[in-house]
């Protein structure tokens, strides 16, 4: 792995890619424009690849390749409450006293909601990556 000017890791796949868009982007933020529309456009255009280059660095880490299954939790709304889904290792056991509740990697157990997505990589771990947005 290698750094980029931000101190941040790239992976040898994806650096080519990312140092085009950092070339892009740096070209972007050097354009003067004389009017608010041109301006607005710029500054999009310049969100938008920077968008771009986390979530790129986002699939490098997780190992998140175009194969990867891609899904989100199906809406579980009670009237009453908003159900938590826990994610456990079974152990390869029916019995829940021998389950462990997985963890992120800070330590923060892992819960998913209704409309969280789940990548499955080329490791058979899903990755919870949030809510959906839409």
């Amino acid at each position: 792995m290698t750094t980029d000017e931000n101190g941040l890791e790239i992976g040898p796949r994806l650096q080519p890619v990312v140092e085009r868009l950092l070339t892009w982007q740096r070209d972007v933020a050097s354009q003067v424009c004389t009017d608010p529309q041109s301006e607005a456009e710029r500054i999009s255009l310049a969100n938008r690849i920077d968008t771009a280059i986390r979530l790129l660095r986002l699939c490098d880490e997780h190992h998140v390749s175009p194969g990867a299954h891609w899904d989100s939790v199906p809406d579980l709304i009670s009237p009453s409450y908003m159900p938590e889904i826990r994610v456990v290792d079974d152990g390869e056991t029916d019995d829940p006293a021998g389950w462990r509740e997985l963890e992120f990697r800070s330590g923060v157990a892992v819960r998913l909601h209704s409309g969280s997505v789940v990548i499955g990589g080329h490791h058979a771990e899903p990755v919870p990556v949030g809510p959906r947005i839409d």
